[in-house]
């Protein structure tokens, strides 16, 4: 009699965890969250600008195409001859002007502010995310 070894259960294992891992499960996790701090994102940006509301309706999160990055910046166009990038650019870090004694207006800083904010917020939606793939992973098999 030959001694024989059936792994056909392991070989199916290991496709379910490598689809997992891989592709569906957790990169849709990933995708979630970022969607997520995308829009906390949004709204801190925006809220830092409480001067001028046609300026903070400007600053959009954008997200990566397979989800794996999420930004905030300004919508493309124009206003009044000035690509809003530049607009916004200038709120945030200061510019010149002839009106002001100085010849120097100070920049508002929203995104520096936005962005120490949401790095005290990291842990907690690394947290989320690590809890979701848990249960992802826990639940495969079934």
């Amino acid at each position: 009699m030959a001694q024989s070894l059936d792994i056909s259960q392991l070989i199916e294992f290991n496709k379910k965890l490598s689809d997992v891992l891989k592709k569906k499960e957790i990169r849709k996790c990933f995708k979630e969250a970022h969607q997520i701090v995308g829009k906390e994102m949004e709204r801190t940006v925006r809220a830092g600008l409480p001067g001028s509301r046609k300026v903070a309706r400007w600053q959009v999160a954008r997200f990566g195409s397979g989800g794996g990055f999420t930004a905030v910046s300004a919508e493309k166009g124009e206003h009044k001859g000035y690509a809003k990038g530049y607009i916004t650019n200038a709120i945030e870090n200061g510019h010149w002007s002839p009106l002001t004694a100085n010849f120097r207006v100070k920049g508002l800083g929203f995104y520096a502010k936005a962005r120490s904010e949401l790095k005290r917020n990291a842990q907690k939606h690394a947290k989320t995310l690590e809890h979701k793939i848990e249960e992802k992973l826990q639940n495969f098999g079934r």
